[in-house]
């Protein structure tokens, strides 16, 4: 078991750094070091909220933090819980009863990495499409509303361009699909012959130009949509993807393989 000790008192990391070697705990101050949890000094709240939130950047859910406070700062406590540690530890506990406190976090540790694991294996099942490999209709609702928060934050553009492909025709691979969308796009199967295409940060010509590379490969592509959300017009992550919908069926109604929208007015 690794701990990450951060504290900006050396009377105190000496105190936890004792309780944790007569357990056979590894402790480190580096925080690039793979570590099982962290232990914070609450005395210092601004600092620990720091330490926790750059903690909670990898494997949020996975490894848990306790707070070292004294119990005669209640809300102090308190206020640590609300930051995100995970258990309090008691600095002026007896040295026995703290190291029992530290055997259970090992323990909670292990359990916590378990469900972890567990959770990413069944996300693989929940947010996948098992034939493809793609995002399914789930994860890519998923990925829409976490990179439209983004774009809406950053106040940067946000397209998705739908495809309805032919029928009988196998998808292109990965490797021709990576030469048409950048890394950060997000490409998922939404139904049998539905596919969507998320591209953060990219204005409607753009988006324009992945489209026509798409209803470039081999005749796969029967109709391409492409919606777009501009920073300066912002709208809903669903009134988007309903928009991308609705150019979908105008393209069918017109019998046209491109047809693009960009949350304003009609651009095609």
């Amino acid at each position: 078991m690794r701990v990450l000790l951060r504290s900006l008192s050396q009377e105190s990391l000496h105190a936890i750094a004792g309780l944790l070697t007569p357990l056979g705990c590894e402790w480190t101050m580096d925080a690039e070091l793979g570590c099982d949890w962290m232990m914070v000094d609450a005395a210092d709240p601004a600092a620990a909220e720091r330490w926790i939130n750059d903690f909670r950047i990898d494997q949020p859910y996975a490894r848990p933090v306790v707070a070292w406070v004294e119990s005669t700062q209640p809300r102090l406590a308190r206020h640590m819980l609300a930051l995100g540690a995970d258990i309090l530890m008691c600095a002026d506990s007896s040295p026995s009863l703290l190291q029992i406190q530290l055997l259970a976090m090992d323990r909670m540790s292990s359990a916590m990495r378990e469900l972890y694991d567990t959770g990413r294996d069944l996300q693989h099942f929940v947010l996948l499409d098992t034939e493809s490999g793609l995002l399914n209709h789930h994860g890519f609702k998923a990925a829409l509303y976490k990179l439209h928060g983004r774009s809406r934050r950053d106040r940067h553009s946000l397209s998705v361009i739908l495809i309805e492909s032919n029928t009988g025709l196998p998808m292109p691979s990965n490797d021709m699909l990576s030469c048409i969308c950048r890394p950060g796009d997000e490409f998922g199967r939404l139904a049998e012959r539905l596919y969507g295409v998320l591209l953060p940060g990219e204005v409607d010509a753009g988006a324009a130009v992945v489209a026509r590379r798409l209803l470039s490969l081999d005749g796969w592509a029967k109709r391409v949509a492409v919606a777009t959300c501009h920073a300066d017009h912002p709208i809903s992550a669903s009134e988007l993807m309903d928009i991308a919908h609705e150019a979908m069926a105008m393209g069918r109604r017109r019998n046209e393989r491109l047809i693009r929208v960009d949350g304003r007015s009609l651009i095609a």
